[in-house]
């Protein structure tokens, strides 16, 4: 039997995640940019948190990202490492100038009213 509240989890299709990143893989030269892309699927973005994840380690969040205000980062992460665009329903965020250390998933995530993650995407770094 399913635990109290399972039920709907279970029952949900992957496809009707309401933030959703359409590269599951990127592959970059060291130097090179690279652009994550988190959308969702209606349009009203309020709220995006990146986490980035390395390999086997635990998920650090890297900024929050406001439709209409500035964004915030974290964790020694630099603003002046990354260029955030938005669009109607979706933020692009590129990393500028990429280092190996830059290889790990990227996890865009809505906040509110709780966590919701996208699947995410893996950056490999040539």
């Amino acid at each position: 039997a399913l635990q109290p509240g399972r039920r709907w989890v279970t029952a949900r299709s992957p496809t009707e995640s309401s933030v959703y990143q359409p590269d599951k893989e990127l592959s970059v030269n060291v130097g090179d940019s690279a652009t994550l892309r988190c959308c969702i699927s209606h349009n009203e973005i309020g709220i995006i948190e990146l986490f980035k994840q390395p390999n086997r380690e635990k998920p650090q969040i890297i900024a929050t990202v406001y439709k209409a205000a500035k964004e915030t980062f974290y964790n020694g992460f630099q603003k002046t490492d990354f260029l955030i665009e938005r669009s109607s329903n979706c933020f692009n965020v590129t990393i500028l100038n990429t280092h190996q250390s830059d290889e790990a998933m990227y996890y865009c995530t809505l906040p509110q009213p709780y966590p919701v993650f996208a699947d995410g995407t893996y950056l490999k770094i040539k």
